[in-house]
């Protein structure tokens, strides 16, 4: 029996995944993009960006400026009477800077995704030994740490409360730890998150091969 059901789930997601293959070659998208379109981004975009660095051959015109401005060239005839040597450098500091742009904007959208980030919980392993230890010892949600008054309430209202490690003394310290670096973690993807945002925005008609 199990091994139709299997069978049957295996041929069910076939068919879904060539659906969504469909969606995408015909739409660009598919619906199971549509679940969640921020990481959508943040899974499609780096590799995106990691194309265009690596096959770039220009730079954006602003760039461009900058590199005049700070090799003292004012114009354009200024620049097509400069010596070649300072063409070139003009050239390469542009494409320098574009370099690094793009290469900041890959690095802050996968440190943006929490599959990605490079910082991870010091507490992670040590808070999911405790949580494996505590579903052993009382159940999925604590059922075993219910009170009679609990399980009376249970019975009038249909509803039972929770327990969490975090609700025994002997687990408190290392989940408030944890959830004390969860806090850093989010603040510091959410940081990146929006840098990432403001120099997509900044960059966004330059975003090309």
């Amino acid at each position: 029996m199990y091994s139709v059901f299997s069978n049957v789930r295996t041929v069910r997601d076939l068919f879904r995944s060539l659906k969504w293959a469909w969606q995408r070659a015909t739409k660009g998208y598919c619906e199971l993009d549509t679940y969640s379109v921020g990481d959508w981004l943040l899974n499609t975009l780096p590799d995106m960006c990691e194309a265009i660095n690596q096959k770039r051959c220009g730079y954006p015109s602003a760039l461009f400026d900058e590199a005049m401005e700070h090799y003292g060239l004012k114009s354009m005839d200024e620049y097509n009477r400069a010596p070649e040597e300072i063409r070139d450098k003009v050239d390469d500091y542009g494409d320098k800077k574009w370099g690094e742009i793009l290469s900041r904007l890959i690095f802050l959208l996968r440190e943006a995704n929490e599959d990605t980030c490079t910082k991870v919980n010091p507490y992670e392993a040590e808070y999911n030994r405790i949580s494996n230890e505590f579903r052993k010892k009382y159940g999925e949600f604590g059922e075993k740490l219910m009170t009679d008054e609990d399980k009376k309430r249970e019975k009038e209202t249909g509803c039972s409360p929770m327990y969490l490690p975090s609700h025994l003394p002997e687990y408190k310290e290392i989940c408030e730890q944890y959830s004390e670096e969860e806090r850093k973690l989010n603040a510091y993807r959410e940081q990146c998150k929006n840098e990432a945002l403001e120099l997509f925005s900044k960059w966004f008609y330059s975003l090309g091969i």
